[in-house]
């Protein structure tokens, strides 16, 4: 049996929920574990792990009797984590108790919970290859490139803009922002004379209801649509032509694999992941990069503007985004691998 364990925001237990479907697929018995709730998982296992590290290591016995009581009854051939400091924990333990460890990291600047884990794992699977350029060589035996875990579509749209609105979809990401989401509300006033534009903002639940109570005062402006939690965001990717969203790596692979341009404003306080996933797909010019202190509504709406004015800008990063989709997506998959190797 294989057993997957996730927890955190949707950029750690998206990647899970999708390697557990297709291994299904493929007939594998496995399992996910996670270490909080999720709106988009009814059921399962969850173990519940504090997020604040002091309360975590608190819970640390309590986990230990969990996980060595599961070990013994599913005996699993491999344990497999997708980054986090409750993965780092729950990894840890499994790997005392003899069994396999592997990591999925897809940043490009690998987390401190896979970088711990480093010298204790059997296998890293890894999407860029720049994330090991900087290690020791001793753990190159260790790695194996794969194919991002994402959805995508079955065939890429051609063009942008064809035939209705331009439509900008901003996001946070699982859990929202609320700094995105106090951009849209002031975007919907400042391009209500920009006729031909839609704006899309999936608010995030915790932030939804104070959004709906705001833009309940205005009146008029940009046509819109809001909503506080998606679960097929492919639905979003496929008719957004333009995004405005943070630079988690989750996000930016989904991007890419539906070779879609933004306007990234990196989380200010992702210890450098996101800023050195942004810069990165800035330097093959394949998306805009603001940082959150320099994203003042002046300067963010000047970029919107000239996007909305020169649409060829975004037609050209599309082009960057396929050549680059492309790359990622020709290494083999995560799930063929696990299957030949531990099954």
């Amino acid at each position: 049996m294989i057993v997957l364990f996730a927890s955190g925001s949707g950029g750690h237990i998206e990647p899970a929920l999708l390697l557990k479907e297709r291994l299904q697929k493929m007939g594998a018995s496995v399992e996910l574990i996670l270490g909080n709730h999720y709106p988009k998982v009814s059921g399962g296992k969850v173990l519940n792990i504090p997020r604040r590290k002091i309360m975590a290591l608190l819970y640390f016995p309590f986990l230990c009797m969990y996980v060595m009581r599961y070990f013994f009854i599913k005996k699993p051939r491999i344990i497999i984590g997708f980054g986090g400091f409750q993965s780092l924990l729950v990894l840890l333990i499994f790997r005392s108790l003899g069994c396999k460890v592997a990591i999925y990291e897809h940043n490009l600047i690998i987390g401190r919970a896979n970088a711990f884990l480093l010298p204790f794992v059997h296998v890293i699977f890894l999407i860029w290859e720049e994330t090991a350029s900087r290690w020791s060589p001793r753990y190159y035996k260790k790695v194996i490139f794969v194919r991002p875990l994402v959805s995508g579509p079955e065939n890429l749209k051609e063009k942008l803009h064809q035939d209705r609105k331009f439509t900008i979809v901003i996001f946070g990401g699982s859990q929202g922002a609320r700094f995105l989401n106090d951009l849209f509300i002031q975007f919907l006033q400042d391009f209500k004379h920009y006729g031909d534009i839609r704006m899309d903002l999936i608010a995030g639940i915790k932030f939804y209801p104070s959004v709906i109570k705001r833009l309940s005062a205005i009146s008029g402006g940009v046509e819109y649509n809001i909503q506080d939690f998606c679960n097929d965001m492919g639905r979003y990717y496929t008719s957004g032509d333009f995004f405005i969203t943070r630079a988690g790596a989750q996000t930016i692979l989904e991007l890419i694999s539906y070779c879609r341009p933004a306007l990234l404003i990196p989380y200010p306080y992702a210890q450098a992941h996101q800023l050195g996933n942004a810069i990165h797909l800035l330097r093959k010019k394949c998306c805009l990069v603001v940082r959150q202190d320099k994203a003042k509504r002046e300067t963010v709406i000047k970029v919107i503007s000239a996007v909305i004015r020169n649409r060829d800008t975004l037609v050209r990063m599309s082009e960057n985004l396929k050549d680059l989709r492309q790359k990622l997506f020709n290494n083999p998959g995560m799930e063929e691998i696990i299957v030949s190797r531990f099954l």
